[in-house]
């Protein structure tokens, strides 16, 4: 049995325990899942590793013998951990976070009957002086494909590295992306079309396009379930310490008034009269920045906080920016999805 060993277990630091209020899981950042263990298991991993086995298992007494032998064999089998002699060569993961950008993301709400070209083009100039990464632009009327070729081809000579597009389905531009528009923009990396006829997914070019029968509009902005939980090093620390919805991020609605999040309804000026760089320089812009999941009534208190997205604009109690996200409806005390 392993507490016979002379040695120590060594969790790989890309796995990180994180504890919820009933239970905890580990993250396993590389490998991009997640298992769930007990609070108890919890404790000895981030107390007592360490500890020799031996001493391990000699400190919880000999009636948990076989349950600490069933814990450490699946970690192991998981390749989650290991057994090693010199603990001291395997330090834990750093968990800080930084970014070379003043943004990183941003959200761009088009309108045909709003749009400026002069404008989009002077926006997206902005963006790629701030080293912005990622570009969303956010269709929910009927869009055209010549609108769409614009704005795709005013990306070209920018240091954005990742679009992504939410349109309207339609038959004509589905068709040009396909055939046409992903082949001249390959900075495009996702596509999900909205108000489509059935729930669906395709793939072209190693691009995933969703399809979704609803309607989209601001509004429908915030859902949370375990499909949408993203599981790697630079979400994960990033979540530990920024707000992981909201930080460097900049949203730009169909009118051009700078936000947080186009779903919010407080702006910071607007792009016709307005840098980026001032509006996302004001301190109550940056606060929402800096409301980690640690920091959130309940979501403080659970296993998936570092996961899951926050959503800010829409809370279970409007007045309160601590508040839970209102469109979550897991409850970490009894593990279960409403």
């Amino acid at each position: 049995m392993m507490k016979t060993l002379n040695k120590y277990f060594i969790l790989f630091n890309n796995c990180i325990p994180v504890k919820g209020a009933s239970r905890s899981i580990i993250c396993d950042l590389q490998n991009q899942k997640y298992v769930f263990i007990p609070n108890n298991f919890y404790t000895i991993l981030k107390d007592d590793l360490g500890k020799k086995i031996s001493e391990i298992y000699e400190m919880y007494g000999a009636s948990n013998e076989a349950i600490l032998d069933e814990y450490f064999s699946y970690l192991i089998d998981n390749n989650l951990g290991f057994v090693d002699d010199e603990p001291e060569l395997f330090p834990e993961l750093n968990l800080d976070w930084d970014f070379p950008s003043a943004i990183t993301n941003a959200q761009i709400d088009i309108d045909a009957e709003t749009y400026n070209s002069a404008t989009n083009k002077a926006v997206i100039s902005e963006l790629s002086a701030m080293n912005c990464q990622c570009v969303e632009f956010r269709f929910y009327k009927k869009a055209n494909l010549q609108l769409l070729t614009e704005i795709l081809n005013q990306t070209k000579d920018s240091r954005i590295n990742e679009i992504r597009l939410i349109l309207p389905f339609d038959e004509e531009i589905e068709t040009s992306l396909k055939e046409d528009l992903l082949y001249k923009h390959q900075r495009i990396n996702g596509i999900t079309f909205h108000s489509s006829q059935t729930y669906s997914k395709s793939s072209t070019k190693g691009v995933h396009m969703f399809y979704l029968k609803d309607d989209l509009d601001p509004s429908k902005c915030g859902e949370i379930c375990p499909l949408s939980f993203v599981i790697n090093v630079e979400s994960f620390t990033e979540s530990v310490n920024f707000n992981n919805c909201l930080n460097k991020k900049v949203a730009i609605d169909k009118d051009g008034y700078i936000k947080n999040c186009g779903s919010q309804s407080e702006s910071f000026g607007n792009v016709n009269d307005t840098s980026l760089a001032k509006a996302i320089s004001d301190s109550k812009f940056q606060k929402l920045w800096h409301l980690k999941k640690d920091d959130i009534e309940v979501c403080k208190d659970c296993e998936f906080r570092y996961i899951c997205t926050d959503c800010r604009m829409f809370k279970k109690e409007d007045s309160n920016v601590y508040s839970k996200p209102k469109k979550c409806t897991y409850d970490p005390y009894s593990t279960t999805w409403a």
